[in-house]
């Protein structure tokens, strides 16, 4: 590589990259000693599977269920979700209901549901986890920590109609006769730049077409050759819009899609709140313009569509949501960008979980920005966790368990870089570098989130 980091994301006014590349001395400079010594206390967080001997973390009903609400949360909000509730109760889980308070963290929260780390009771709290509320209310943060040892998901929408469709859609699907989806997966990305390039040929390309050296002389077959399964593809210039809908129609069972996010709208405004996060086509002409038509956003889902069943997983900047503030950017003596007015869930996946013609049962995606470090550094490419998730996932395993690579990666990088500022604290030489590569990758891992129900599971078809 030229440039030892090259970022994702285009901004949604100008067409522009909405951060250039740079080299690991660039990146150095932007992590801020300050910053990192505010997180020095909370970052050695070993991933723990605390879930009781002989239980299995994969079965909801040995592993529990808990929906945690927000405790001024509407009770109109709580009524549409009582029928997923019941639903979860009625499969033998050990189910419960439990709140947290106005921007509480999760360790307060734990203390004060008699919870401890590293042991996981169902009867307290159970290992899949439901947060139900906009990011504003319960912080992204409580969600980045939960998941280290909890299989964590979120629902987020404007009204009470939009909870019920989901939870509505959700019971459908796994009561069915016959599943509606079969094993067919669905890949998207367009490639039109040094970032999508990446993504491209170092992500969708080897998942689909398989490795053929990984480094250690065991080649790999594509995901779906693999496991048997169908797969669609819609690569470089045929990732259009049209065709970002033409996979939908085709109602896969999972969708991979990977390319630019937009960003960068004026925080708080409804173009933010409405577009940040929608998904750049290989309609986009290049940098310098850029409009609705070169991507797909919420409202270019049609309401005929039929999502139910289906799983997505977007890798995209703000493909999930938008944290307060720039959690990558922060240079010594200034307070990190502020990107929003509040925390929020991007529209798409809000539109795909709650699509009035049956609804999607999660996605997948990352909040702020998502890096091409996520799979590929100097020492080469690293898709585990995108191909172990969806190898679980077209397992039949649930989606909260699924995504457990991201989570453990994002543990294993906390305590990496607790470990280097420990050092430095005892006055041993640091390399500057090293230390902003482990910073910066422990936060994008951290960043990947699901949204929805974590105990959904694909419910396919024969083919």
């Amino acid at each position: 590589m030229d440039e030892d980091f090259v970022f994702n994301g285009v901004d949604g006014l100008t067409g522009e990259p909405l951060l250039a590349p740079m080299s690991a001395d660039e990146v150095a400079q932007l992590v801020a000693p300050e910053r990192l010594r505010e997180q020095d206390a909370g970052l050695e967080v070993p991933r723990s599977f605390g879930l009781g001997f002989g239980l299995d973390p994969a079965n909801i009903v040995d592993a529990g269920w808990t929906i945690v609400f927000a405790s001024d949360e509407a009770q109109a909000v709580r009524d549409a979700l009582q029928p997923l509730i019941d639903h979860r109760a009625g499969s033998g889980a050990v189910v419960r209901v439990l709140t947290a308070e106005p921007g509480e963290g999760f360790g307060p929260f734990m203390a004060r549901h008699g919870v401890y780390p590293g042991e996981i009771e169902p009867e307290v709290m159970g290992y899949y986890l439901l947060i139900v509320g906009s990011p504003a209310k319960i912080p992204w943060e409580f969600q980045y920590h939960a998941d280290i040892e909890y299989a964590v998901g979120r629902l987020a929408f404007d009204n009470a109609e939009a909870y019920a469709r989901y939870a509505s859609s959700v019971i459908a699907t796994e009561t069915a006769s016959e599943p509606p989806t079969s094993k067919r997966i669905s890949f998207w990305g367009p490639r039109h730049d040094r970032a999508t390039e990446l993504s491209h040929d170092d992500l969708l390309e080897p998942l689909i077409n398989g490795e053929q050296d990984n480094g250690e002389g065991r080649p790999k077959p594509g995901i779906a050759a693999q496991l048997k399964w169908e797969a669609s593809t819609f690569l470089h210039e045929d990732a259009t819009k049209a065709n970002f809908l033409g996979a939908l129609n085709q109602r896969p069972s999972l969708l991979l899609t990977a390319s630019h996010g937009i960003g960068n709208f004026k925080p708080g405004s409804a173009e933010q709140l409405s577009r940040q996060g929608a998904l750049l086509a290989a309609d986009w002409g290049g940098p310098g313009s850029i409009g609705p038509a070169d991507y797909v956003a919420a409202e270019d889902i049609p309401n005929d569509l039929e999502l139910a069943g289906m799983i997505a997983f977007h890798f995209a900047c703000y493909g999930a949501g938008t944290p307060l503030r720039d959690c990558f950017r922060h240079r010594d003596g200034q307070a990190p960008k502020r990107l929003a007015k509040t925390e929020f869930v991007a529209a798409l996946p809000q539109r795909l979980l709650s699509h009035p013609n049956g609804s999607a049962l999660a996605v997948i995606g990352h909040v702020d920005r998502a890096w091409g470090s996520s799979f590929l550094d100097r020492s080469g490419r690293h898709i585990g966790p995108f191909r172990n998730t969806l190898g679980n996932l077209m397992s039949g395993k649930p989606v909260g368990f699924a995504v457990a690579g991201f989570n453990e990666r994002y543990a294993v990088l906390s305590n990496s870089v607790a470990s280097l500022l420990e050092k430095r604290g005892l006055g041993e030489e640091v390399d500057a570098k090293l230390l902003s590569r482990a910073w910066l990758g422990r936060n994008d891992a951290q960043n990947y989130v699901v949204l929805g129900d974590p105990a959904v599971k694909l419910q396919f078809g024969r083919g």
